[in-house]
């Protein structure tokens, strides 16, 4: 157990404030609760961005081969200690008014994911010299699970040296991240309730700006999306706009320009002391005006 929590120097951390192993140990003394109340307005993702002006990542079949290839449930089980959910869509399973389950499906199947590799032009050979993800910089373990899990489909990176190439980190920064053109990599946007913008933005051709890597820096465009966006952000009719949400949803699994690995649970640690916490879907940005310490 962390000695501060311990010894009662901290009451309450919020946004997983320790190691996963961590807050089970915390939670099993009694002493201790922890909830993933509270981020219902801010459900975080590790997803795989593929880049759309890589000609390679250009074909339908290899980005649809990238998600066949990766065991989504080992991931939220091991490395995330069970506190994660395997990805599906651009809207996350905790939203209640749009997530809907009716998409086109990439479950793990390494077998599906070498034959649409396959039938994309890249036999095992090929691939394994093309298709090389990138972490965001300084998460080390996403390097090694990309690598362990993209190697079942073929799709693994070449074995390095663990020298630093002599032009750039072993681990990229962002800013040498973003330099990246011709790579998948690792983003880890929030999706809020509310769809429009801070969810479409990732995949509306308005998104693609020059040196903002935030928004659509995969590149992906198709014109059937764009008026798929603009008539969310103006239909008024609840049962209406959520069926145009749902229908986005399938259009961007089926494209697959990039899509969640894992939803991330964030969990608060809070001292049984603490009284009336975790009491809002944002709680972060909550002002926290009415929590108490119990004596």
């Amino acid at each position: 157990m962390p000695p501060r929590w311990k010894r009662g120097d901290i009451h309450i951390g919020v946004f997983n404030p320790v190691a996963p192993p961590d807050i089970k140990r915390l939670s099993a003394t009694g002493k201790f609760v922890a909830t993933p109340k509270g981020y219902e307005e801010s459900v975080w993702s590790s997803t795989l961005e593929c880049n759309m002006r890589n000609p390679i990542f250009a074909k339908r079949e290899v980005r649809q081969a990238m998600f066949h290839a990766i065991d989504r449930g080992f991931i939220a089980k091991t490395v995330y200690y069970g506190y994660a959910r395997p990805g599906t869509g651009p809207i996350y399973s905790p939203n209640t008014e749009f997530f809907t389950a009716d998409t086109y499906k990439t479950n793990f199947d390494p077998k599906k994911a070498a034959s649409l590799l396959d039938a994309a032009g890249y036999p095992e050979e090929a691939r394994r010299q093309a298709l090389h993800p990138e972490p965001a910089g300084g998460r080390l373990v996403h390097r090694e699970r990309q690598d362990r899990l993209l190697c079942e489909a073929g799709a693994g990176r070449r074995r390095r040296r663990h020298q630093p190439h002599r032009s750039r980190p072993a681990v990229l920064d962002q800013a040498h991240l973003h330099r990246l053109r011709f790579r998948p990599g690792d983003l880890q946007p929030a999706n809020p309730s509310e769809p429009v913008p801070s969810t479409t933005q990732y995949y509306t051709s308005d998104g693609i700006k020059k040196g903002v890597p935030f928004r659509n820096a995969s590149g992906f465009h198709t014109d059937e999306v764009d008026a798929l966006v603009e008539q969310i952000k103006v239909e008024t009719d609840p049962a209406k706009r959520k069926a145009l949400v749902v229908e986005f949803q399938k259009i961007i699994t089926l494209e697959a320009p990039l899509l969640p690995l894992v939803e991330l649970e964030s969990i608060t640690v809070a001292s049984t002391k603490v009284q009336n916490h975790s009491n809002d879907p944002n709680y972060l940005a909550a002002s926290w005006y009415d929590i108490w310490l119990a004596s």
